[in-house]
């Protein structure tokens, strides 16, 4: 019987604890100028924590396949305060390096992306990032996709977040997963989507997408076209019926009565904030 000799445990165990030691926590932008740069520098398990702000990129983050957070501020009702914004010239994220889960995007805003033929705002081929408490808006696309596009056995989580706004001309007006791959999606929020068929989602051929905790509103015309997985604890919905959520992230909070106070006055139809429809908050 072989033996292993304690001396080998030790410089095991010496390099584990040593590795999880030179992991860095990198600040954008006060360490590098902009998050790509960042994401260079960085090592596996370092944490790239970008500062409240808007972020202006002209061409798409990559992770590089390194098992790092992309990590932005959030404010007190829980809302990113980082926002990557694209200024109509580029998609806002690719992952296309055989990511797992230990990529993370965590605490973004990803907004004003360019218009692409598949997947506006995130790309993803063939790797498994997770996002967290994110917001996918406004992306638009031409055949697939107009906020996420995930194709080649990728097998990406967005848990939290909130997509949004986002259109398709085709199918996929939020997310449209393809080939093989499988989207998990936990707790988030997908409204105001429009495209041909699946505004909210779209699964094609062996895809599959998995929903849990999920709401789902007012995504024109229909929601989701495909088999999907219910894991339980999902609305769909063809209209989103909550009055008093006016900035349309699924909940009603700080953020929500500060809207109600601006529309205060008379406010002539459409007001969202006139709940007795007397023209007066």
């Amino acid at each position: 019987m072989s033996k292993t000799h304690p001396g080998a445990i030790l410089l095991a165990a010496f390099f584990v604890s040593t590795s999880a030691a030179f992991a860095e926590t990198i600040e954008v932008p006060a360490d590098h100028p902009t998050i790509q740069a960042a994401i260079e520098a960085a090592v596996p398990g370092d944490v790239i924590n970008v500062a409240a702000g808007s972020f202006v990129i002209r061409t798409a983050i990559d992770p590089l396949g390194k098992g790092i957070e992309v990590r932005g501020a959030l404010d007190a009702e829980g809302r990113p305060l980082t926002r990557i914004n694209g200024e109509a010239t580029t998609r806002i994220v690719d992952v296309k390096t055989g990511e797992t889960n230990t990529t993370v995007f965590r605490n973004l805003r990803f907004e004003n992306s360019a218009r692409t033929s598949f997947g506006g705002v995130v790309r993803i081929t063939g790797a498994s990032p997770v996002f967290e408490t994110c917001e996918i808006r406004g992306g638009s696309a031409i055949y697939k996709g107009g906020g996420v596009w995930t194709r080649d056995d990728a097998a990406p989580i967005f848990r939290d977040c909130l997509v949004t706004e986002n259109q398709c001309e085709i199918v996929g007006g939020a997310f449209f997963a393809d080939d093989s791959s499988v989207i998990t999606i936990q707790n988030c929020v997908i409204r105001d989507n429009t495209a041909q068929s699946g505004a909210a989602i779209y699964i094609n051929g062996s895809a599959n997408a998995a929903l849990e905790d999920s709401t789902l509103c007012n995504n024109q015309t229909t929601q989701i076209d495909g088999a999907f997985s219910d894991l339980g604890g999902n609305s769909l919905t063809n209209t989103c019926g909550c009055l008093g959520d006016f900035n349309g992230d699924g909940m009603v909070n700080g953020v929500d009565l500060g809207s109600f106070f601006s529309f205060w006055g008379r406010c002539p139809a459409p007001c969202p904030a006139d709940q007795n429809n007397d023209g007066v908050v």
